[in-house]
């Protein structure tokens, strides 16, 4: 808003608006309409802002002002608009755009064909020289060839020249360019060259429009956005904490090395442990870039299952609650398990096709890898496949049990002492947005959820996390199917209650672990049945079937050296070493009065053959620990005595607080009976079972 000098007396008073920069001007209907030439956006708004002080300089004569006194209110010399009202009168915004020059024809080539320049463009962009263009030499070769032409190009080529058919090149300008490539001259002069190269944008854009629109077709500040009123999208409000968590996996960068006593591979046959890069599944939160949790899960293949998805989802909510919504990718994390779980908890999951997506997890996944880069320099394969020759040599030479990997690579509390360090230093690192200003992740997760909690995971609805789901058509009082435990062995399993009589020939799902100690399958409708509604939790139903029974009993247990193949595929399918870590600020307990002193973690080591060792530490120390997901165990009933392979070690969380709370946390269970003999590679005779006790006086950090 400007106010101008004052004027004469008998002048009304002046107040004029100047339009800002990004005023788009619409000439009035006499005025000639903008020419179909493509202007920069600059260009465009500096268009624009002048027709638009050429439209207020005009209405101001009009009301009866002086010039000078019209060119003072809008900021502009009386000159300025001496040489620019005449041509705004008769062009309108066009007047004030650069005119395009037409390409002028070379000295050299002066005829020239028209079609030249864009057959020529055609097949540079066929020419697949480097990442982001093609070949100019090549591009004009193939075109002084024409009408040769491969066939399947023909029609392509006659409808990007608009012609019925293939033009012939004139022979005097083949020559001419054929006796310039003898010379060893270019083949057309630079002039004309300029003309044919495409740049980049479009050379993508032509090998693949997806990556094209994602990489250069961009909002700016819409992910930290969410909708109030998802039913009609209205009501947009600037993201809270809680809102929205990102999810996703990645392959850290530094090898880590763990006790693997199961053998399998030649390294742990020969040292006791299994080193490999793994898996890593982190949460953030979207609204305040705060980590609540992460999971490391190491498995033979080095790959990770919806189960590891679902574990990293009960963790995060058992320590911090439940989000309203998730944005996840595709693959094992649109798996049936993993979307009914975020289903059964009330969150809504947006499933994402592209990295671009989930910004917030891919630029955290950056500076956790340039963070951990330092914490084992010597132990860095790189980001990228072979980068850091001498690390990659030691990893090969170490996986095909040649060198010792414990002398180079991190042990696995090391490594996961490095991960919850880097994340603590993330959360505490104050964030600087153009868009969204300047904030500390874990203050500002507090402060929202201090003013909007998010709801607590109830863990009477544990059953939501088993492993496995499936859905049957009640029988009688029986309902069950076949399991696959296996690549190539599936087993019955059949579950019972007196009540499922009623529900005979209803359709049920059921949520059950097939290597649970005490196989317990939780029962919930598939269909409207009665007065019962689809999803109403109907009860626990318990295994029945003897032949599944003696199924598991020999897969636990068998002792003749015949098994060895079976015990070989079984570990290859089910062993397993999973860390789940939630994350809790480091906080005065003046800034943070709310924060828990022991965060949720456990330890999960499976043998594939029938073993369980888990170690868990509950959010809240006053609760009792459930069993790896299975049924509760009745009043009455005590589990059974902890059973597994002989160990020398068996390397459990580090970061359990206290050993107070660690003795009355710790669950360790077994799916085989104690009197079990498993199977050694190296001597086939019986080994002796798991001894707890002998376990407790190895560790006595964990019973004190």
């Amino acid at each position: 808003m400007l106010n101008p000098e004052p004027v004469a007396s008998n002048s009304p008073a002046l107040t004029v608006s100047v339009a800002p920069a990004h005023f788009s001007f619409v000439p009035s209907p006499s005025l000639p309409s903008l020419p179909s030439v493509n202007h920069s956006a600059q260009s465009a708004s500096d268009a624009a802002l002048s027709a638009s002080l050429c439209a207020q300089y005009s209405s101001l004569l009009k009301e009866g002002y002086s010039g000078n006194q019209a060119a003072s209110a809008l900021g502009r010399s009386p000159s300025w608009f001496s040489t620019r009202l005449p041509r705004w009168r008769r062009e309108g915004s066009a007047a004030f755009l650069p005119a395009a020059r037409a390409p002028q024809p070379s000295k050299a080539f002066p005829d020239l064909p028209d079609w030249f320049i864009p057959a020529a463009k055609f097949f540079y962009l066929l020419t697949n020289r480097t990442r982001y263009g093609g070949s100019i030499p090549e591009a004009i070769r193939r075109t002084i060839s024409l009408p040769a032409c491969p066939s399947a190009l023909t029609t392509r080529l006659c409808k990007k020249l608009g012609l019925k058919s293939l033009p012939e090149c004139p022979t005097q300008l083949r020559q001419t360019i054929l006796q310039r490539q003898k010379e060893g001259k270019s083949l057309l002069p630079e002039s004309i060259t300029r003309q044919i190269a495409v740049y980049a944008p479009f050379v993508k854009q032509f090998r693949n429009p997806t990556d094209a629109n994602l990489d250069y077709i961009n909002a700016p500040g819409t992910m930290m956005w969410n909708r109030e009123n998802n039913a009609t999208g209205d009501d947009y409000r600037f993201i809270r904490a809680g809102d929205i968590f990102e999810s996703d996996d990645a392959t850290i960068n530094f090898p880590m090395c763990i006790p693997w006593e199961i053998g399998g591979c030649p390294c742990s046959e020969k040292f006791g442990v299994k080193v490999g890069r793994f898996q890593w599944l982190v949460d953030i939160d979207a609204g305040s870039r705060f980590i609540p949790a992460f999971i490391y899960s190491a498995r033979p293949r080095s790959s990770y299952r919806a189960e590891d998805i679902t574990t990293l989802i009960r963790a995060s909510a058992q320590q911090h609650g439940i989000p309203r919504a998730r944005r996840m990718e595709r693959g094992a994390w649109e798996s049936h398990l993993v979307k009914n779980v975020v289903r059964l908890m009330g969150t809504h999951q947006i499933t994402v096709h592209s990295p671009h997506n989930k910004p917030f997890i891919e630029g955290l996944f950056n500076v956790l890898w340039t963070k951990l880069a330092v914490h084992f320099p010597e132990a860095q394969v790189g980001r990228f496949m072979g980068e850091n020759e001498e690390a990659c040599r030691l990893l090969t030479a170490a996986q095909a049990g040649h060198q010792d990997p414990r002398k180079t690579f991190p042990m696995l509390n090391d490594g996961l002492a490095a991960m919850a360090e880097a994340i603590h230093e993330k959360n505490e690192t104050p964030i600087h947005s153009d868009n969204y200003g300047t904030w500390i992740p874990v203050e500002r997760w507090h402060q929202h959820l201090q003013e909007n909690p998010l709801q607590p995971l109830d863990t009477a609805n544990d059953w939501i996390f088993s492993p496995l789901v499936r859905e049957w058509t009640v029988n009688g009082n029986l309902v069950g199917g076949k399991v696959p435990l296996m690549e190539g062995l599936s087993v019955p399993y059949d579950f019972s209650a007196p009540w499922l009589i009623q529900y005979h020939g209803a359709r049920v799902k059921a949520y059950f672990d097939p290597m649970a100690p005490q196989c317990f399958a939780t029962i919930c409708l598939a269909q409207n049945w009665g007065t019962h509604k689809a999803g109403e939790r109907l009860g626990q139903a318990q295994q029945i079937n003897q032949t599944t029974s003696y199924i598991r009993l020999v897969m636990g247990y068998g002792d003749d050296p015949t098994t060895l193949g079976l015990d070989a595929r079984r570990q290859a399918a089910t062993a397993l070493r999973r860390e789940v870590r939630t994350i809790i600020p480091r906080r005065s307990a003046q800034s943070v009065q709310s924060v828990q002193s022991v965060p949720f973690s456990s330890s999960e080591f499976r043998d594939g053959t029938g073993s369980l060792c888990l170690l868990e530490t509950p959010a809240e120390a006053s609760r009792p620990i459930s069993i790896a997901n299975g049924p509760p165990i009745p009043s009455d009933e005590k589990p059974a005595e902890a059973s597994r392979p002989t160990s020398q070690q068996c390397d459990t969380a580090s970061d359990v607080e206290s050993a107070s709370e660690r003795a009355s946390d710790r669950a360790v269970t077994s799916r085989i009976p104690p009197a079990a003999a498993l199977v050694d590679r190296a001597n086939p005779g019986p080994r002796p079972s798991f001894d707890l006790s002998q376990f407790e006086r190895d560790h006595p950090e964990l019973t004190t």
